[in-house]
């Protein structure tokens, strides 16, 4: 704890040092942007009694920044990212961020910096509702992901990353509780420090390091990030690690982009059970104009029993229909374990689903 309170004083050190003068070159100024998303989906997902056709719309939500710079080039400001439906995590996103020759600060809800540097398969449209690595569209069961999205996903921590040099970015994040964040049945009070006994993890650490580079006609992301989860009322302490990488390659007049990740969860503590998960992803994708075409595989082996493994594929593409206005067409399956399924038709279940979708973003 004590290397965290001087690590975390040197960073705020080092944004009051390079703020100076209080008076703003540029006052703040505010920006809304956002994006919406429907679809309708037909097919089967492998569930007793389920409707054949869906309509489904509440992927949207509405940013607002607020960005302002000082006399000696200090960028300082806040973003909120608000849901465009109810829902108990009704404003998603929202911290402070410092930004400067030092690297970037925020504080406050956001993804760790594990979840936000890792490379994963590109979607096979610019929308994602076909991609895979995602617990946006389940259709029938549990979801696959490398992402490290179990424990402390949004929850308030401190971040930082140092500038990109020769390619390389560093990234470290830590919240002292991974069960405090920004939705109404989180654990804690703004009025009070929580408790070190109050759920299976508590304090999380997450590090990352990526290098994005553009090699002659080659576009290169590699990554490799790592976390660490403190136990409370879970047996162990839990920990994650994954490896991602992305290739882009001209083609013609478009581009090619290939790429995937593998992650493991080890002693993961949920429902009462202890285990280490393995997943991976790889995908490929065609962009070339307002056209896009790709497909993607993802896996998980969930490590609970040995019945306890799940993939899934995808194919399709998108079209922009006019600046802002995007397109998605293609198909998904899921082929799942009994155990991973919401009320398998008879045993282990798959899914069929055909999806025709649309977002706007501004």
């Amino acid at each position: 704890m004590k290397k965290i309170l001087l690590g975390t004083t040197a960073l705020a050190t080092a944004v009051l040092i390079s703020a100076g003068a209080q008076a703003a070159a540029e006052p703040v100024s505010l920006k809304i942007s956002g994006y919406f998303k429907g679809l309708v989906a037909f097919g089967d997902n492998g569930v007793t009694d389920a409707r054949n056709v869906a309509v489904k719309s509440w992927d949207s939500e509405v940013h607002f920044t607020a960005k302002g710079v000082a006399d000696n080039g200090l960028t300082y400001g806040a973003r909120i990212e608000l849901e465009g439906n109810t829902t108990g995590n009704q404003i998603d996103e929202a911290f402070l961020f410092f930004e400067g020759g030092f690297g970037k600060i925020e504080v406050g809800y956001d993804d760790s910096v594990a979840y936000q540097m890792l490379n994963t398969s590109p979607a096979p449209d610019k929308l994602g509702m076909l991609a895979l690595n995602t617990p946006n569209y389940a259709w029938g069961g549990a979801t696959a992901q490398t992402l490290d999205a179990l424990f402390n996903n949004d929850a308030a921590k401190l971040i930082y990353f140092t500038p990109r040099l020769a390619g390389f970015q560093l990234g470290v994040s830590y919240a002292p509780d991974v069960n405090y964040n920004n939705n109404a049945t989180s654990i804690g009070s703004d009025a009070d420090f929580t408790l070190d006994n109050d759920a299976a993890y508590g304090q999380g650490t997450s590090v990352g390091l990526n290098y994005n580079q553009k090699l002659s006609t080659v576009t290169v992301g590699l990554s490799a990030t790592y976390s660490w989860y403190e136990a409370e009322l879970a047996p162990d302490d839990a920990s994650y690690w994954g490896l991602g990488a992305s290739l882009g390659f001209g083609i013609g007049e478009g581009t090619l982009t290939v790429g995937g990740s593998y992650a493991e969860n080890n002693d993961r503590f949920a429902s009462g059970v202890l285990a280490d998960t393995q997943a991976y992803d790889v995908g490929v994708k065609y962009a070339m104009g307002p056209w896009s075409l790709g497909a993607n595989y993802i896996w998980q082996d969930y490590g609970r029993s040995s019945d306890d493994e799940m993939w899934g594929a995808s194919v399709g593409g998108g079209y922009t229909l006019a600046p802002g206005l995007e397109l998605s067409a293609g198909y998904i399956h899921y082929d799942r374990d009994a155990s991973l399924t919401t009320v398998p038709a008879d045993g282990d279940a798959s899914a069929d689903v055909f999806v025709l979708g649309t977002g706007l973003s501004f």
